[in-house]
């Protein structure tokens, strides 16, 4: 009994840290459409490693809400990846491609694939009746096919590249080399979300699907 309370005192130690709090619920009710969670977890990305755009991979939030409390069992359960954060350099007209490409035909139809979530300043508008990609902007202006822009991918997205975005490592290393940011996503998070205060979700609509 000894024995087993030391590990249970451990495991309560870690698990229970505080991370940081919530301005309320959010939620993350289904991986093919926009959600709160998505918004707050591609923000952090964005803001602190210093890119224009992060890819968040919708399939990696398992959990369909959290907060207004988050203790790191929360965080661990929400996002349990530990793969690396890879940044990559693109164009605008490849930028538009890849996410054209997310919403391929077949996609909209319900085949298996990954959709993902958006950090601050990109707006995607999708026309399910259509079957097409309407208007790609970010920071409310049409995106500029010369415009190099830096783009967060964690490490299983960056290796599926040409699955899941029809594009190559080789292509998007012609304007620039790819770089790892971090070893671990998932410490980045803890890292950056323990310095953040009253955590609200931006209201702005930047995936928005028509049906």
């Amino acid at each position: 009994d000894e024995v087993i309370d030391k590990y249970i005192d451990a495991t309560d130690e870690k698990y229970g840290r505080l991370i940081t709090r919530f301005a309320e619920k959010y939620t993350h009710p289904q991986r093919n459409r926009e959600t709160q969670l998505g918004k707050i977890f591609a923000d952090v990305f964005r803001d602190n490693m210093g890119l224009d755009v992060m890819l968040l991979a919708s399939g990696s939030l398992r959990e369909t809400q959290m907060g207004p409390i988050v203790q790191y069992r929360n965080l661990a359960q929400m996002f349990p990846y530990t793969d690396e954060l890879f940044r990559i350099k693109v164009t605008g007209a490849q930028l538009k491609h890849m996410i054209e490409h997310l919403y391929r035909e077949e996609a909209l139809d319900g085949c298996h694939t990954e959709f993902y979530q958006y950090s601050r300043g990109m707006k995607v508008v999708v026309s399910i009746p259509e079957r097409k990609v309407l208007e790609i902007s970010f920071e409310g202006k049409p995106i500029d096919d010369e415009r190099i822009f830096k783009v967060g991918l964690q490490g299983f997205h960056f290796k599926s590249m040409k699955k899941f975005f029809d594009i190559s490592e080789e292509e998007v290393s012609q304007d620039a080399p790819y770089r790892i940011l971090a070893t671990n996503a998932m410490d980045v998070v803890d890292e950056n979300m323990s310095r953040m205060e009253l955590i609200k979700c931006q209201e702005e609509a930047r995936w928005i699907t028509l049906e």
